[in-house]
């Protein structure tokens, strides 16, 4: 096995293309006199690859990508390369010298290259193949199979006529994040590698027939991201809630948690060649329905993400440069202050404001084979009183997940949980399993 330096787990390269693809499918196809040799009327692999890049007007860097990094890619020219890889611009990482695999707009427009390529490939009625072709990277990659391009009687071109696919809606392009917590909710699902591992919106219910009890657990935060400065400056505001509550026949409610809250998270981020740091001010109001209690607090968070080391993912593959597994080390500083508005039924001794200096330790161990959705994620975190109390807060949490979709969105957790991070949540020691969903 190889460790490699972050790689974004790859998706099925047609799908990406199709999600890409926000236009007519073939506008802009290639005609004939593009990609055809005239003189034995067959396609010709490098000018296919070249005319569709072109025609969706795909940045130089792609192509310098591949060239600076020759042993990487040996074989194909870099046009091919790029339509052959699954999910070229992945998770779009820079080299030492600061400079993107991929442009800013290159993910969707290599994607709609390839629906231009599917169509040369599934349009007899404009080229055959000599054999059937599954898929761009078949094609370029293999060497037995040739593109008749078909004529008319006449001997004019039979090319690719219009054709509109309804455009799916792309993921990339909905603003919303939805965790289990605020810690994460930093973290672009489709950029930062460290999305992995970020604690889920989690629902349970139980219903116990023989007690006669029914349970309902719910922890969820949605934010609405704000780009302010690309990749510099972005703001979150969120709501979240987290529930649980039971009732057994013929006796009131009885409410474990039921805690609110609403605050803004300003993300701001700097860059080197090897090194970002993440700079997080966090100002939030919570209130305990149960407990009659509200607090406001603000909550700084420094997060350093050393590229393939720390707090970004570290990729193990096969000696075919298949990825494995990816493993993310996670680490971070906090210092947090709060102050009781109300304290409700609390004890004094648990409503006193406060100021906290700890941070978080862990690491996400995540299966990059696309038939083994797995993912464990270890934390603990710890956070000392400077001022108020009580002393200390702390909490171990364990989360197993197996995911039903190939971009771990949704699945289902197997959790371990012992102490408590903030104010207003109880104290825990247990296990948890049910349903989960990040964004």
């Amino acid at each position: 096995m190889e460790v490699k330096a972050p790689r974004r787990r790859a998706t099925r390269i047609v799908a990406t293309g199709l999600l890409a693809c926000a236009s007519p499918a073939w506008a802009g196809a290639p005609t004939q006199a593009d990609i055809c040799d005239q003189a034995t009327n067959k396609v010709v692999p490098e000018r296919l690859a070249l005319a569709v890049l072109e025609s969706e007007g795909v940045s130089p860097f792609p192509y310098r990508w591949i060239t600076t990094h020759e042993s990487d890619y040996p074989g194909l020219t870099p046009a091919q390369h790029i339509l052959s890889q699954e999910n070229f611009c992945g998770p779009n990482p820079k080299d030492s010298l600061g400079i993107p695999r991929c442009g800013k707009e290159d993910a969707a427009k290599i994607g709609r290259a390839l629906n231009l390529v599917m169509a040369v490939l599934t349009t007899p009625s404009s080229y055959l193949p000599s054999s059937p072709v599954i898929d761009p990277p078949t094609y370029f990659q293999s060497t037995g199979i040739t593109i008749a391009c078909v004529k008319k009687p006449d001997g004019k071109p039979v090319e690719l006529e219009p054709t509109q696919i309804a455009s799916p809606v792309d993921q990339k392009t909905i603003p919303l994040r939805i965790r289990g917590s605020t810690d994460g909710l930093q973290f672009d699902r489709n950029l930062d590698s460290a999305f992995a591992g970020v604690e889920k919106a989690s629902f349970s219910f139980k219903d116990d027939d023989v007690a006669g009890k029914k349970t309902t657990k719910a922890s969820i935060i949605v934010g609405l991201s704000v780009p302010v400065v690309d990749n510099v400056l972005g703001i979150v505001p969120y709501l979240g809630v987290s529930l649980d509550n039971s009732k057994k026949t013929g006796q009131q409610r009885e409410v474990s948690d039921d805690t609110w809250r609403a605050g803004t998270l300003f993300d701001f981020r700097t860059h080197q060649a090897q090194l970002s740091h993440l700079f997080l001010l966090r100002p939030e109001y919570a209130a305990n329905r149960k407990e009659k209690s509200e607090v406001v607090s603000a909550n700084f968070t420094y997060i350093p993400v050393f590229n393939g080391w720390l707090n970004d993912a570290r990729n193990v593959t096969s000696t075919n440069d298949e990825s494995l597994f990816s493993i993310i080390p996670r680490f971070d500083l906090r210092l947090n202050g709060g102050h009781f508005i109300k304290q409700g039924s609390r004890l004094d001794e648990d409503s006193q404001d406060f100021i906290r200096l700890g941070g978080q330790v862990g690491a996400t161990l995540t299966s990059d084979v696309k038939w083994l959705p797995l993912e464990l994620t270890l934390t603990e975190t710890y956070l000392r009183a400077l001022d108020g109390g009580p002393k200390n807060l702390s909490q171990f949490k364990g989360i197993f997940s197996i995911y039903f979709d190939e971009k771990k969105f949704f699945g289902i957790d197997l959790g371990y949980a012992r102490g408590r991070r903030e104010d207003l949540a109880k104290r825990e020691r247990n296990w948890t399993f049910g349903f989960g969903a990040k964004f």
